[in-house]
């Protein structure tokens, strides 16, 4: 599962690659669906941790602190600090994946972690969370 939250989906298009992710049993072709579940998680386990954390801020105090977690420069510095930017799968290997592309694929491998370990997963997206609250 989390080797899909990495594939672009120019690069899951042709039809080897195709029947090489039916081969190996993989869920989906690309990370699309996962970034999609995965943006929801990531805005929910953000808004919860906040929320306990902040007992005192109002709710605009705390959609504000949510959205710098979760926007996309954060969510591809979370990818850099953790250096998987460098995992993204792409039919172009030598192009460097876009601010969007991954941001996207760090939503997708939310999503992922949350597929295979449900609510256990929390802790893990709270400490990935942290990695830019410390500066």
């Amino acid at each position: 599962m989390l080797t899909v939250a990495f594939i672009h989906s120019s690069f899951s298009h042709s039809d080897e690659i195709q029947q090489s992710m039916e081969e190996l049993g993989l869920p989906f072709k690309d990370y699309e669906r996962l970034e999609f579940y995965g943006d929801a998680i990531l805005g929910f386990v953000a808004s919860k941790m906040l929320f306990k954390e902040n007992k005192t801020d109002s709710p605009h105090e705390l959609t504000t602190k949510r959205q710098l977690l979760v926007r996309e420069d954060a969510c591809c510095g979370y990818m850099k600090k953790l250096e998987l930017d460098s995992f993204v799968i792409q039919r172009d290997v030598l192009q460097i994946p876009t601010v969007s592309v991954l941001c996207d694929v760090f939503e997708a491998i939310i999503g992922a972690l949350y597929c295979v370990y449900d609510d256990k997963a929390q802790k893990v997206i709270e400490r990935l969370l942290q990695v830019n609250k410390t500066e």
